[in-house]
């Protein structure tokens, strides 16, 4: 592959995490949600957590599932 070819394949993936970027910006600044209810690092689901999920599925978690969700931050309500 030639330099300017590989220099056009970094130009163009520059260009699609500008893009990327700009649209999630914009998504953010319209999004109903708060900036806490939005996808990040949270810490690992607590006891009450799990047994939260459980009442609101209205079943008991797999239990690898519930291994994982106290290992791994989850998306769970606060």
């Amino acid at each position: 592959m030639s330099l300017s070819r590989v220099e056009e394949l970094v130009e163009m993936w520059m260009l699609i995490g500008e893009l990327m970027r700009t649209r999630t910006r914009e998504y953010l600044a319209s999004s109903p949600l708060s900036p806490d209810g939005m996808p990040g690092l949270r810490p690992p689901a607590t006891p009450a957590q799990l047994r939260e999920l459980e009442a609101l599925a209205s079943q008991p978690l797999d239990p690898e599932y519930r291994r994982f969700l106290s290992r791994i931050e989850p998306l769970l309500p606060d």
